[in-house]
């Protein structure tokens, strides 16, 4: 996404899985290609521009991260919770869970952040990577999962971005990455300029109809972009 906009789209087999590395790559490089030359990452130079790939947990693969470390591309995935996860939410001392953040920089009520990168081996995930912890006490009324830890909602993410980079330390990073979920606004925006409904049945037939519910889209989600990002008078 840039400016909310969706840069780039793949049509797949109905039969295709949700953490297929190798679409997501070919997804990163044509999303790439599509950003002004001045504004695309130059790996190894201290002044290139900084761009971030964010995803659920589906894109949380060694092959994708590597591709996007390869391309000088900052990653934010989500991570599974899974026993090692949640073996060392209890032993993550009270004083190191810093208070959530939403927009605005206002406190998210009933939540905290902290880092559990020294406490899971990531020695197969890029030079770099943290790992970050939520932790929130559910909504009234929402029912508890299996993933759950002490009555508490756990989530996770994996990033390579360095400690200082992002205002607000671990609180600032999950943030950012929770702000990931505006992509589910433009699925459904998606979907009701057509994507959920194609005409034809061959998937090379697809190819038009999907640029164009893409297109449809953007012009959806730019004048909302406009309008939320122009300056108070």
């Amino acid at each position: 996404m840039a400016g909310g906009e969706g840069l780039a789209g793949l049509l797949r087999a109905g039969n295709a899985g949700s953490n297929t590395a190798k679409d997501h790559v070919t997804v990163l490089d044509m999303a790439l290609a599509q950003v002004p030359e001045h504004a695309r990452p130059r790996p190894g130079d201290p002044d290139s521009p900084r761009v971030l790939a964010r995803s659920d947990s589906a894109g949380a693969t060694h092959l994708f991260a590597a591709a996007c470390r390869k391309r000088g591309v900052e990653f934010s995935f989500g991570f599974p919770i899974d026993e090692r996860v949640q073996a060392i939410v209890d032993l993550i001392p009270p004083e190191c869970w810093h208070p959530a953040l939403e927009d605005g920089d206002e406190l998210r009520d009933g939540a905290g952040v902290a880092e559990a990168t020294g406490m899971i081996d990531l020695g197969s995930w890029p030079d770099g990577s943290r790992l970050i912890l939520r932790k929130e006490r559910p909504h009234p009324g929402a029912q508890l999962t299996f993933t759950d830890v002490a009555g508490h909602r756990i989530t996770a993410f994996l990033t390579d971005t360095r400690p200082g980079v992002i205002p607000g330390q671990v609180a600032g990073l999950e943030l950012r990455h929770r702000q990931h979920a505006r992509v589910e606004d433009r699925i459904r925006e998606g979907k009701q300029a057509g994507l959920r409904n194609f005409p034809c049945r061959r998937r090379r037939a697809q190819q038009r109809p999907s640029r164009l519910c893409r297109l449809r889209s953007a012009t959806q989600s730019r004048p909302q972009t406009v309008i939320s990002t122009r300056p108070t008078p």
